[in-house]
């Protein structure tokens, strides 16, 4: 093993390993250096000093496979500028040491199966090219570096202050440490750990598994083919376009991005702190969407399960497609959320506030808090809605069998589609509630006295539920569409009451617990007492009148049609039937052992529970 070392000044001779070099007025056209040891390792060291001087060449060479030459070559830091290298040939298989300053190497290449670390200086540098080299670490300096080739094992670059064009990472576990110098453009084929400060143009990551910081400066694309990235974009960084496809990706943006696409796997994309996205693009999969950061413009997911928690900040749009998404809401502001096709389920906790919420067909859910929706709409499915304090504007469900359930919160309107719908009015109350076609129900719990609830039924056969009132109500299905006071004394309009009800278009009313007055219309009424004393009043149309416990009275005039009492209890309800004096002046025919027909002209009743014999008895009337 031989170790040699010699100093290039531009003017003292030297040699090494056989070699002999002169300078000619401070130059040297080529320098050739080849081992002369076989079968073993030798060693050079060059010291690079003295005024400027140039070397147009100086390559290095192993005389025989097997005899690897180490190469060390160290700048003198004496701030002289002029020295330069114009081509250097690094040797094969060795180790290679290179620590710049001031000389200038203008291209750099070799070193097959070597370990090179190389350091630059404050001069520019054209081209490096370490292709085949076994693995590199290279330190850049403040001179800028226009092409930096990279092996295929395992390399690393810090940066500097000076620009880089251009950095080609190959396979292997690749690390870059930025410095404040800009990048023009990275590209890497295999596992990569990138911190970039200075900004870049571009970052190409292959296939491999990537982790990218941006802590600060500008870059211009970040970009990505079926790998799996992982990409955090820091307070101080801004991005133009993050695109990535295949993989399982995941960007954290603290920073500033104008747009983000990602793949058909299952990504990321968290915004937390002052962070603000113009347009993220979630692709298909099931992707998760977390957002505390300040403000994203809009965010699109396609087809695929994917879920939204927004805990504060401002959105102007989400649109997601088909699947079964999943949207929390723990608070900030939402424009619009715009979901296709699929079983969606919305979560509004804390303050969160959405102003349009649109959902597709599918089974939906919606739950809200103390935050304001100002629209909600359904599509066709058995959708359920529970509104809480925050209220909302309007509530709009298609076709199916739907649960909307309001809170304590205000809503200026509810309308329902097609199906059998079951609505629920707690304290908060509702400003219009209209019905859609099916068979639908309204509960109608009590609200606050100056609440006013205008209750429009639809197509089908509907049911006003007083059941939840604690004290006896007073409401008819006939007085047009006018306000009424149910749960003051008498109904009393004027009296102290638990909200008014104006109500049109419903068929069937079931009373409380306490003791009732109902009053059917001109359509078919099915009327619901409950427990208490009730008074249930057909009127016009052929009804059912139900009394259930209590003492219950059934009244009758002329043009009450044909009408049927369910639950009749002898001895304890009775029935009135104006201009009825006696029990001589009706009519009484057993239809079956359990059913006896009325009649007094053109009033005619069906009792059902009660055989002829147990009916005919003037306890069961008012006369």
């Amino acid at each position: 093993m031989s170790k040699r070392m010699i100093t290039l000044n531009g003017a003292t001779a030297f040699s090494a390993f056989g070699f002999s070099f002169n300078w000619d007025e401070r130059q040297i056209s080529s320098v050739y250096i080849n081992n002369e040891s076989t079968g073993t390792s030798d060693s050079l060291s060059l010291k690079l000093s003295g005024q400027p001087w140039t070397i147009r060449r100086l390559s290095f060479d192993s005389s025989a496979p097997g005899t690897p030459l180490s190469l060390t070559i160290t700048d003198a830091n004496d701030g002289v500028v002029g020295r330069r290298l114009d081509l250097v040939q690094l040797p094969s298989d060795g180790n290679v040491n290179i620590t710049l300053h001031d000389t200038r190497i203008r291209y750099l290449s070799g070193g097959a199966d070597s370990n090179v670390t190389l350091s630059l200086g404050s001069q520019q540098t054209k081209h490096v090219e370490l292709y085949d080299a076994r693995q590199s670490k290279v330190t850049l300096g403040d001179g800028a570096v226009q092409t930096l080739m990279l092996s295929q094992g395992n390399d690393t670059v810090t940066g500097g202050s000076g620009y880089v064009g251009f950095i080609d990472f190959d396979e292997g576990n690749n690390t870059f440490i930025g410095g404040s110098g800009y990048v023009g453009s990275i590209r890497s084929n295999g596992n990569n750990t990138f911190e970039l400060k200075g900004g870049a143009d571009s970052v190409s990551l292959g296939s491999g598994t990537s982790k990218v910081v941006v802590s600060g400066g500008f870059v211009g694309a970040i970009t990505s083919f079926s790998g799996t990235n992982t990409v955090t974009i820091g307070a101080g960084g801004e991005v133009r376009s993050i695109g990535f496809s295949g993989g399982i990706d995941k960007v954290s943006v603290a920073g500033r991005v104008e747009q983000v696409s990602l793949g058909s796997n299952k990504d990321t994309l968290t915004i937390t702190g002052n962070g603000r996205v113009n347009q993220a693009d979630l692709g298909d999969g099931n992707n998760s969407f977390r957002m505390s950061g300040e403000q994203v413009n809009s965010v699109i997911a396609y087809d695929g399960n994917d879920s939204f928690t927004v805990t504060s900040g401002n959105i102007n749009q989400i649109a997601a497609g088909g699947g079964n998404n999943k949207f929390i809401l723990k608070g900030g502001w939402i424009g619009a959320i715009q979901s296709y096709e699929g079983n969606d389920t919305v979560t509004l906790s804390g303050t969160a506030q959405v102003n349009t919420l649109s959902l597709g067909n599918g089974i939906n859910k919606v739950k809200t808090a103390a935050g304001w929706v100002d629209h909600i709409a359904t599509g066709d499915g058995a959708d359920t809605i529970s509104l809480g304090a925050g209220g909302a504007g309007s509530v709009t469900t298609g076709g199916g069998n739907d649960l909307v359930r309001t809170g304590a919160g205000w809503v200026d309107s509810l309308s329902t589609g097609e199906g059998n719908d079951t609505v629920t009015l707690a304290k908060g109350g509702v400003g219009t509630l209209r019905l859609g076609g099916g068979d639908d129900r309204v509960i109608v719990q009590a609200q606050d006295p100056a609440n006013g609830l205008l209750l429009s039924g639809g197509q089908g056969v509907d049911t006003l539920d007083l059941s939840q009132f604690s004290k006896g109500v007073v409401i008819t299905l006939n007085n047009l569409g006018a306000w009424q006071n149910p749960a003051a004394k008498n109904g009393n309009i004027d009296g102290a009451g638990k909200g008014y009800l104006a109500v049109t278009g419903f068929e069937n009313v079931q009373g409380s617990a306490g003791a009732d007055r109902i009053e059917g219309n001109e359509l078919a009424n099915r009327l619901t007492g409950g427990l208490g004393n009730d008074t249930l009043i057909g009127g016009a149309g052929n009804d059912t009148l139900l009394g259930g416990g209590g003492n219950d009275v059934f009244v009758f005039s002329a043009g009450s049609g044909t009408d049927r009492i369910e639950g009749f209890t002898a001895g304890a309800d009775r029935i009135q039937i104006a201009g009825a004096d006696s029990l001589t002046d009706l009519t009484f025919t057993s239809l079956g052992a359990t059913e006896t027909r009325i009649d007094m002209g053109a009033i005619h009743i069906v009792v059902t529970g009660l055989s002829l014999g147990q009916l005919q008895d003037a306890g069961n009337f008012m006369f």
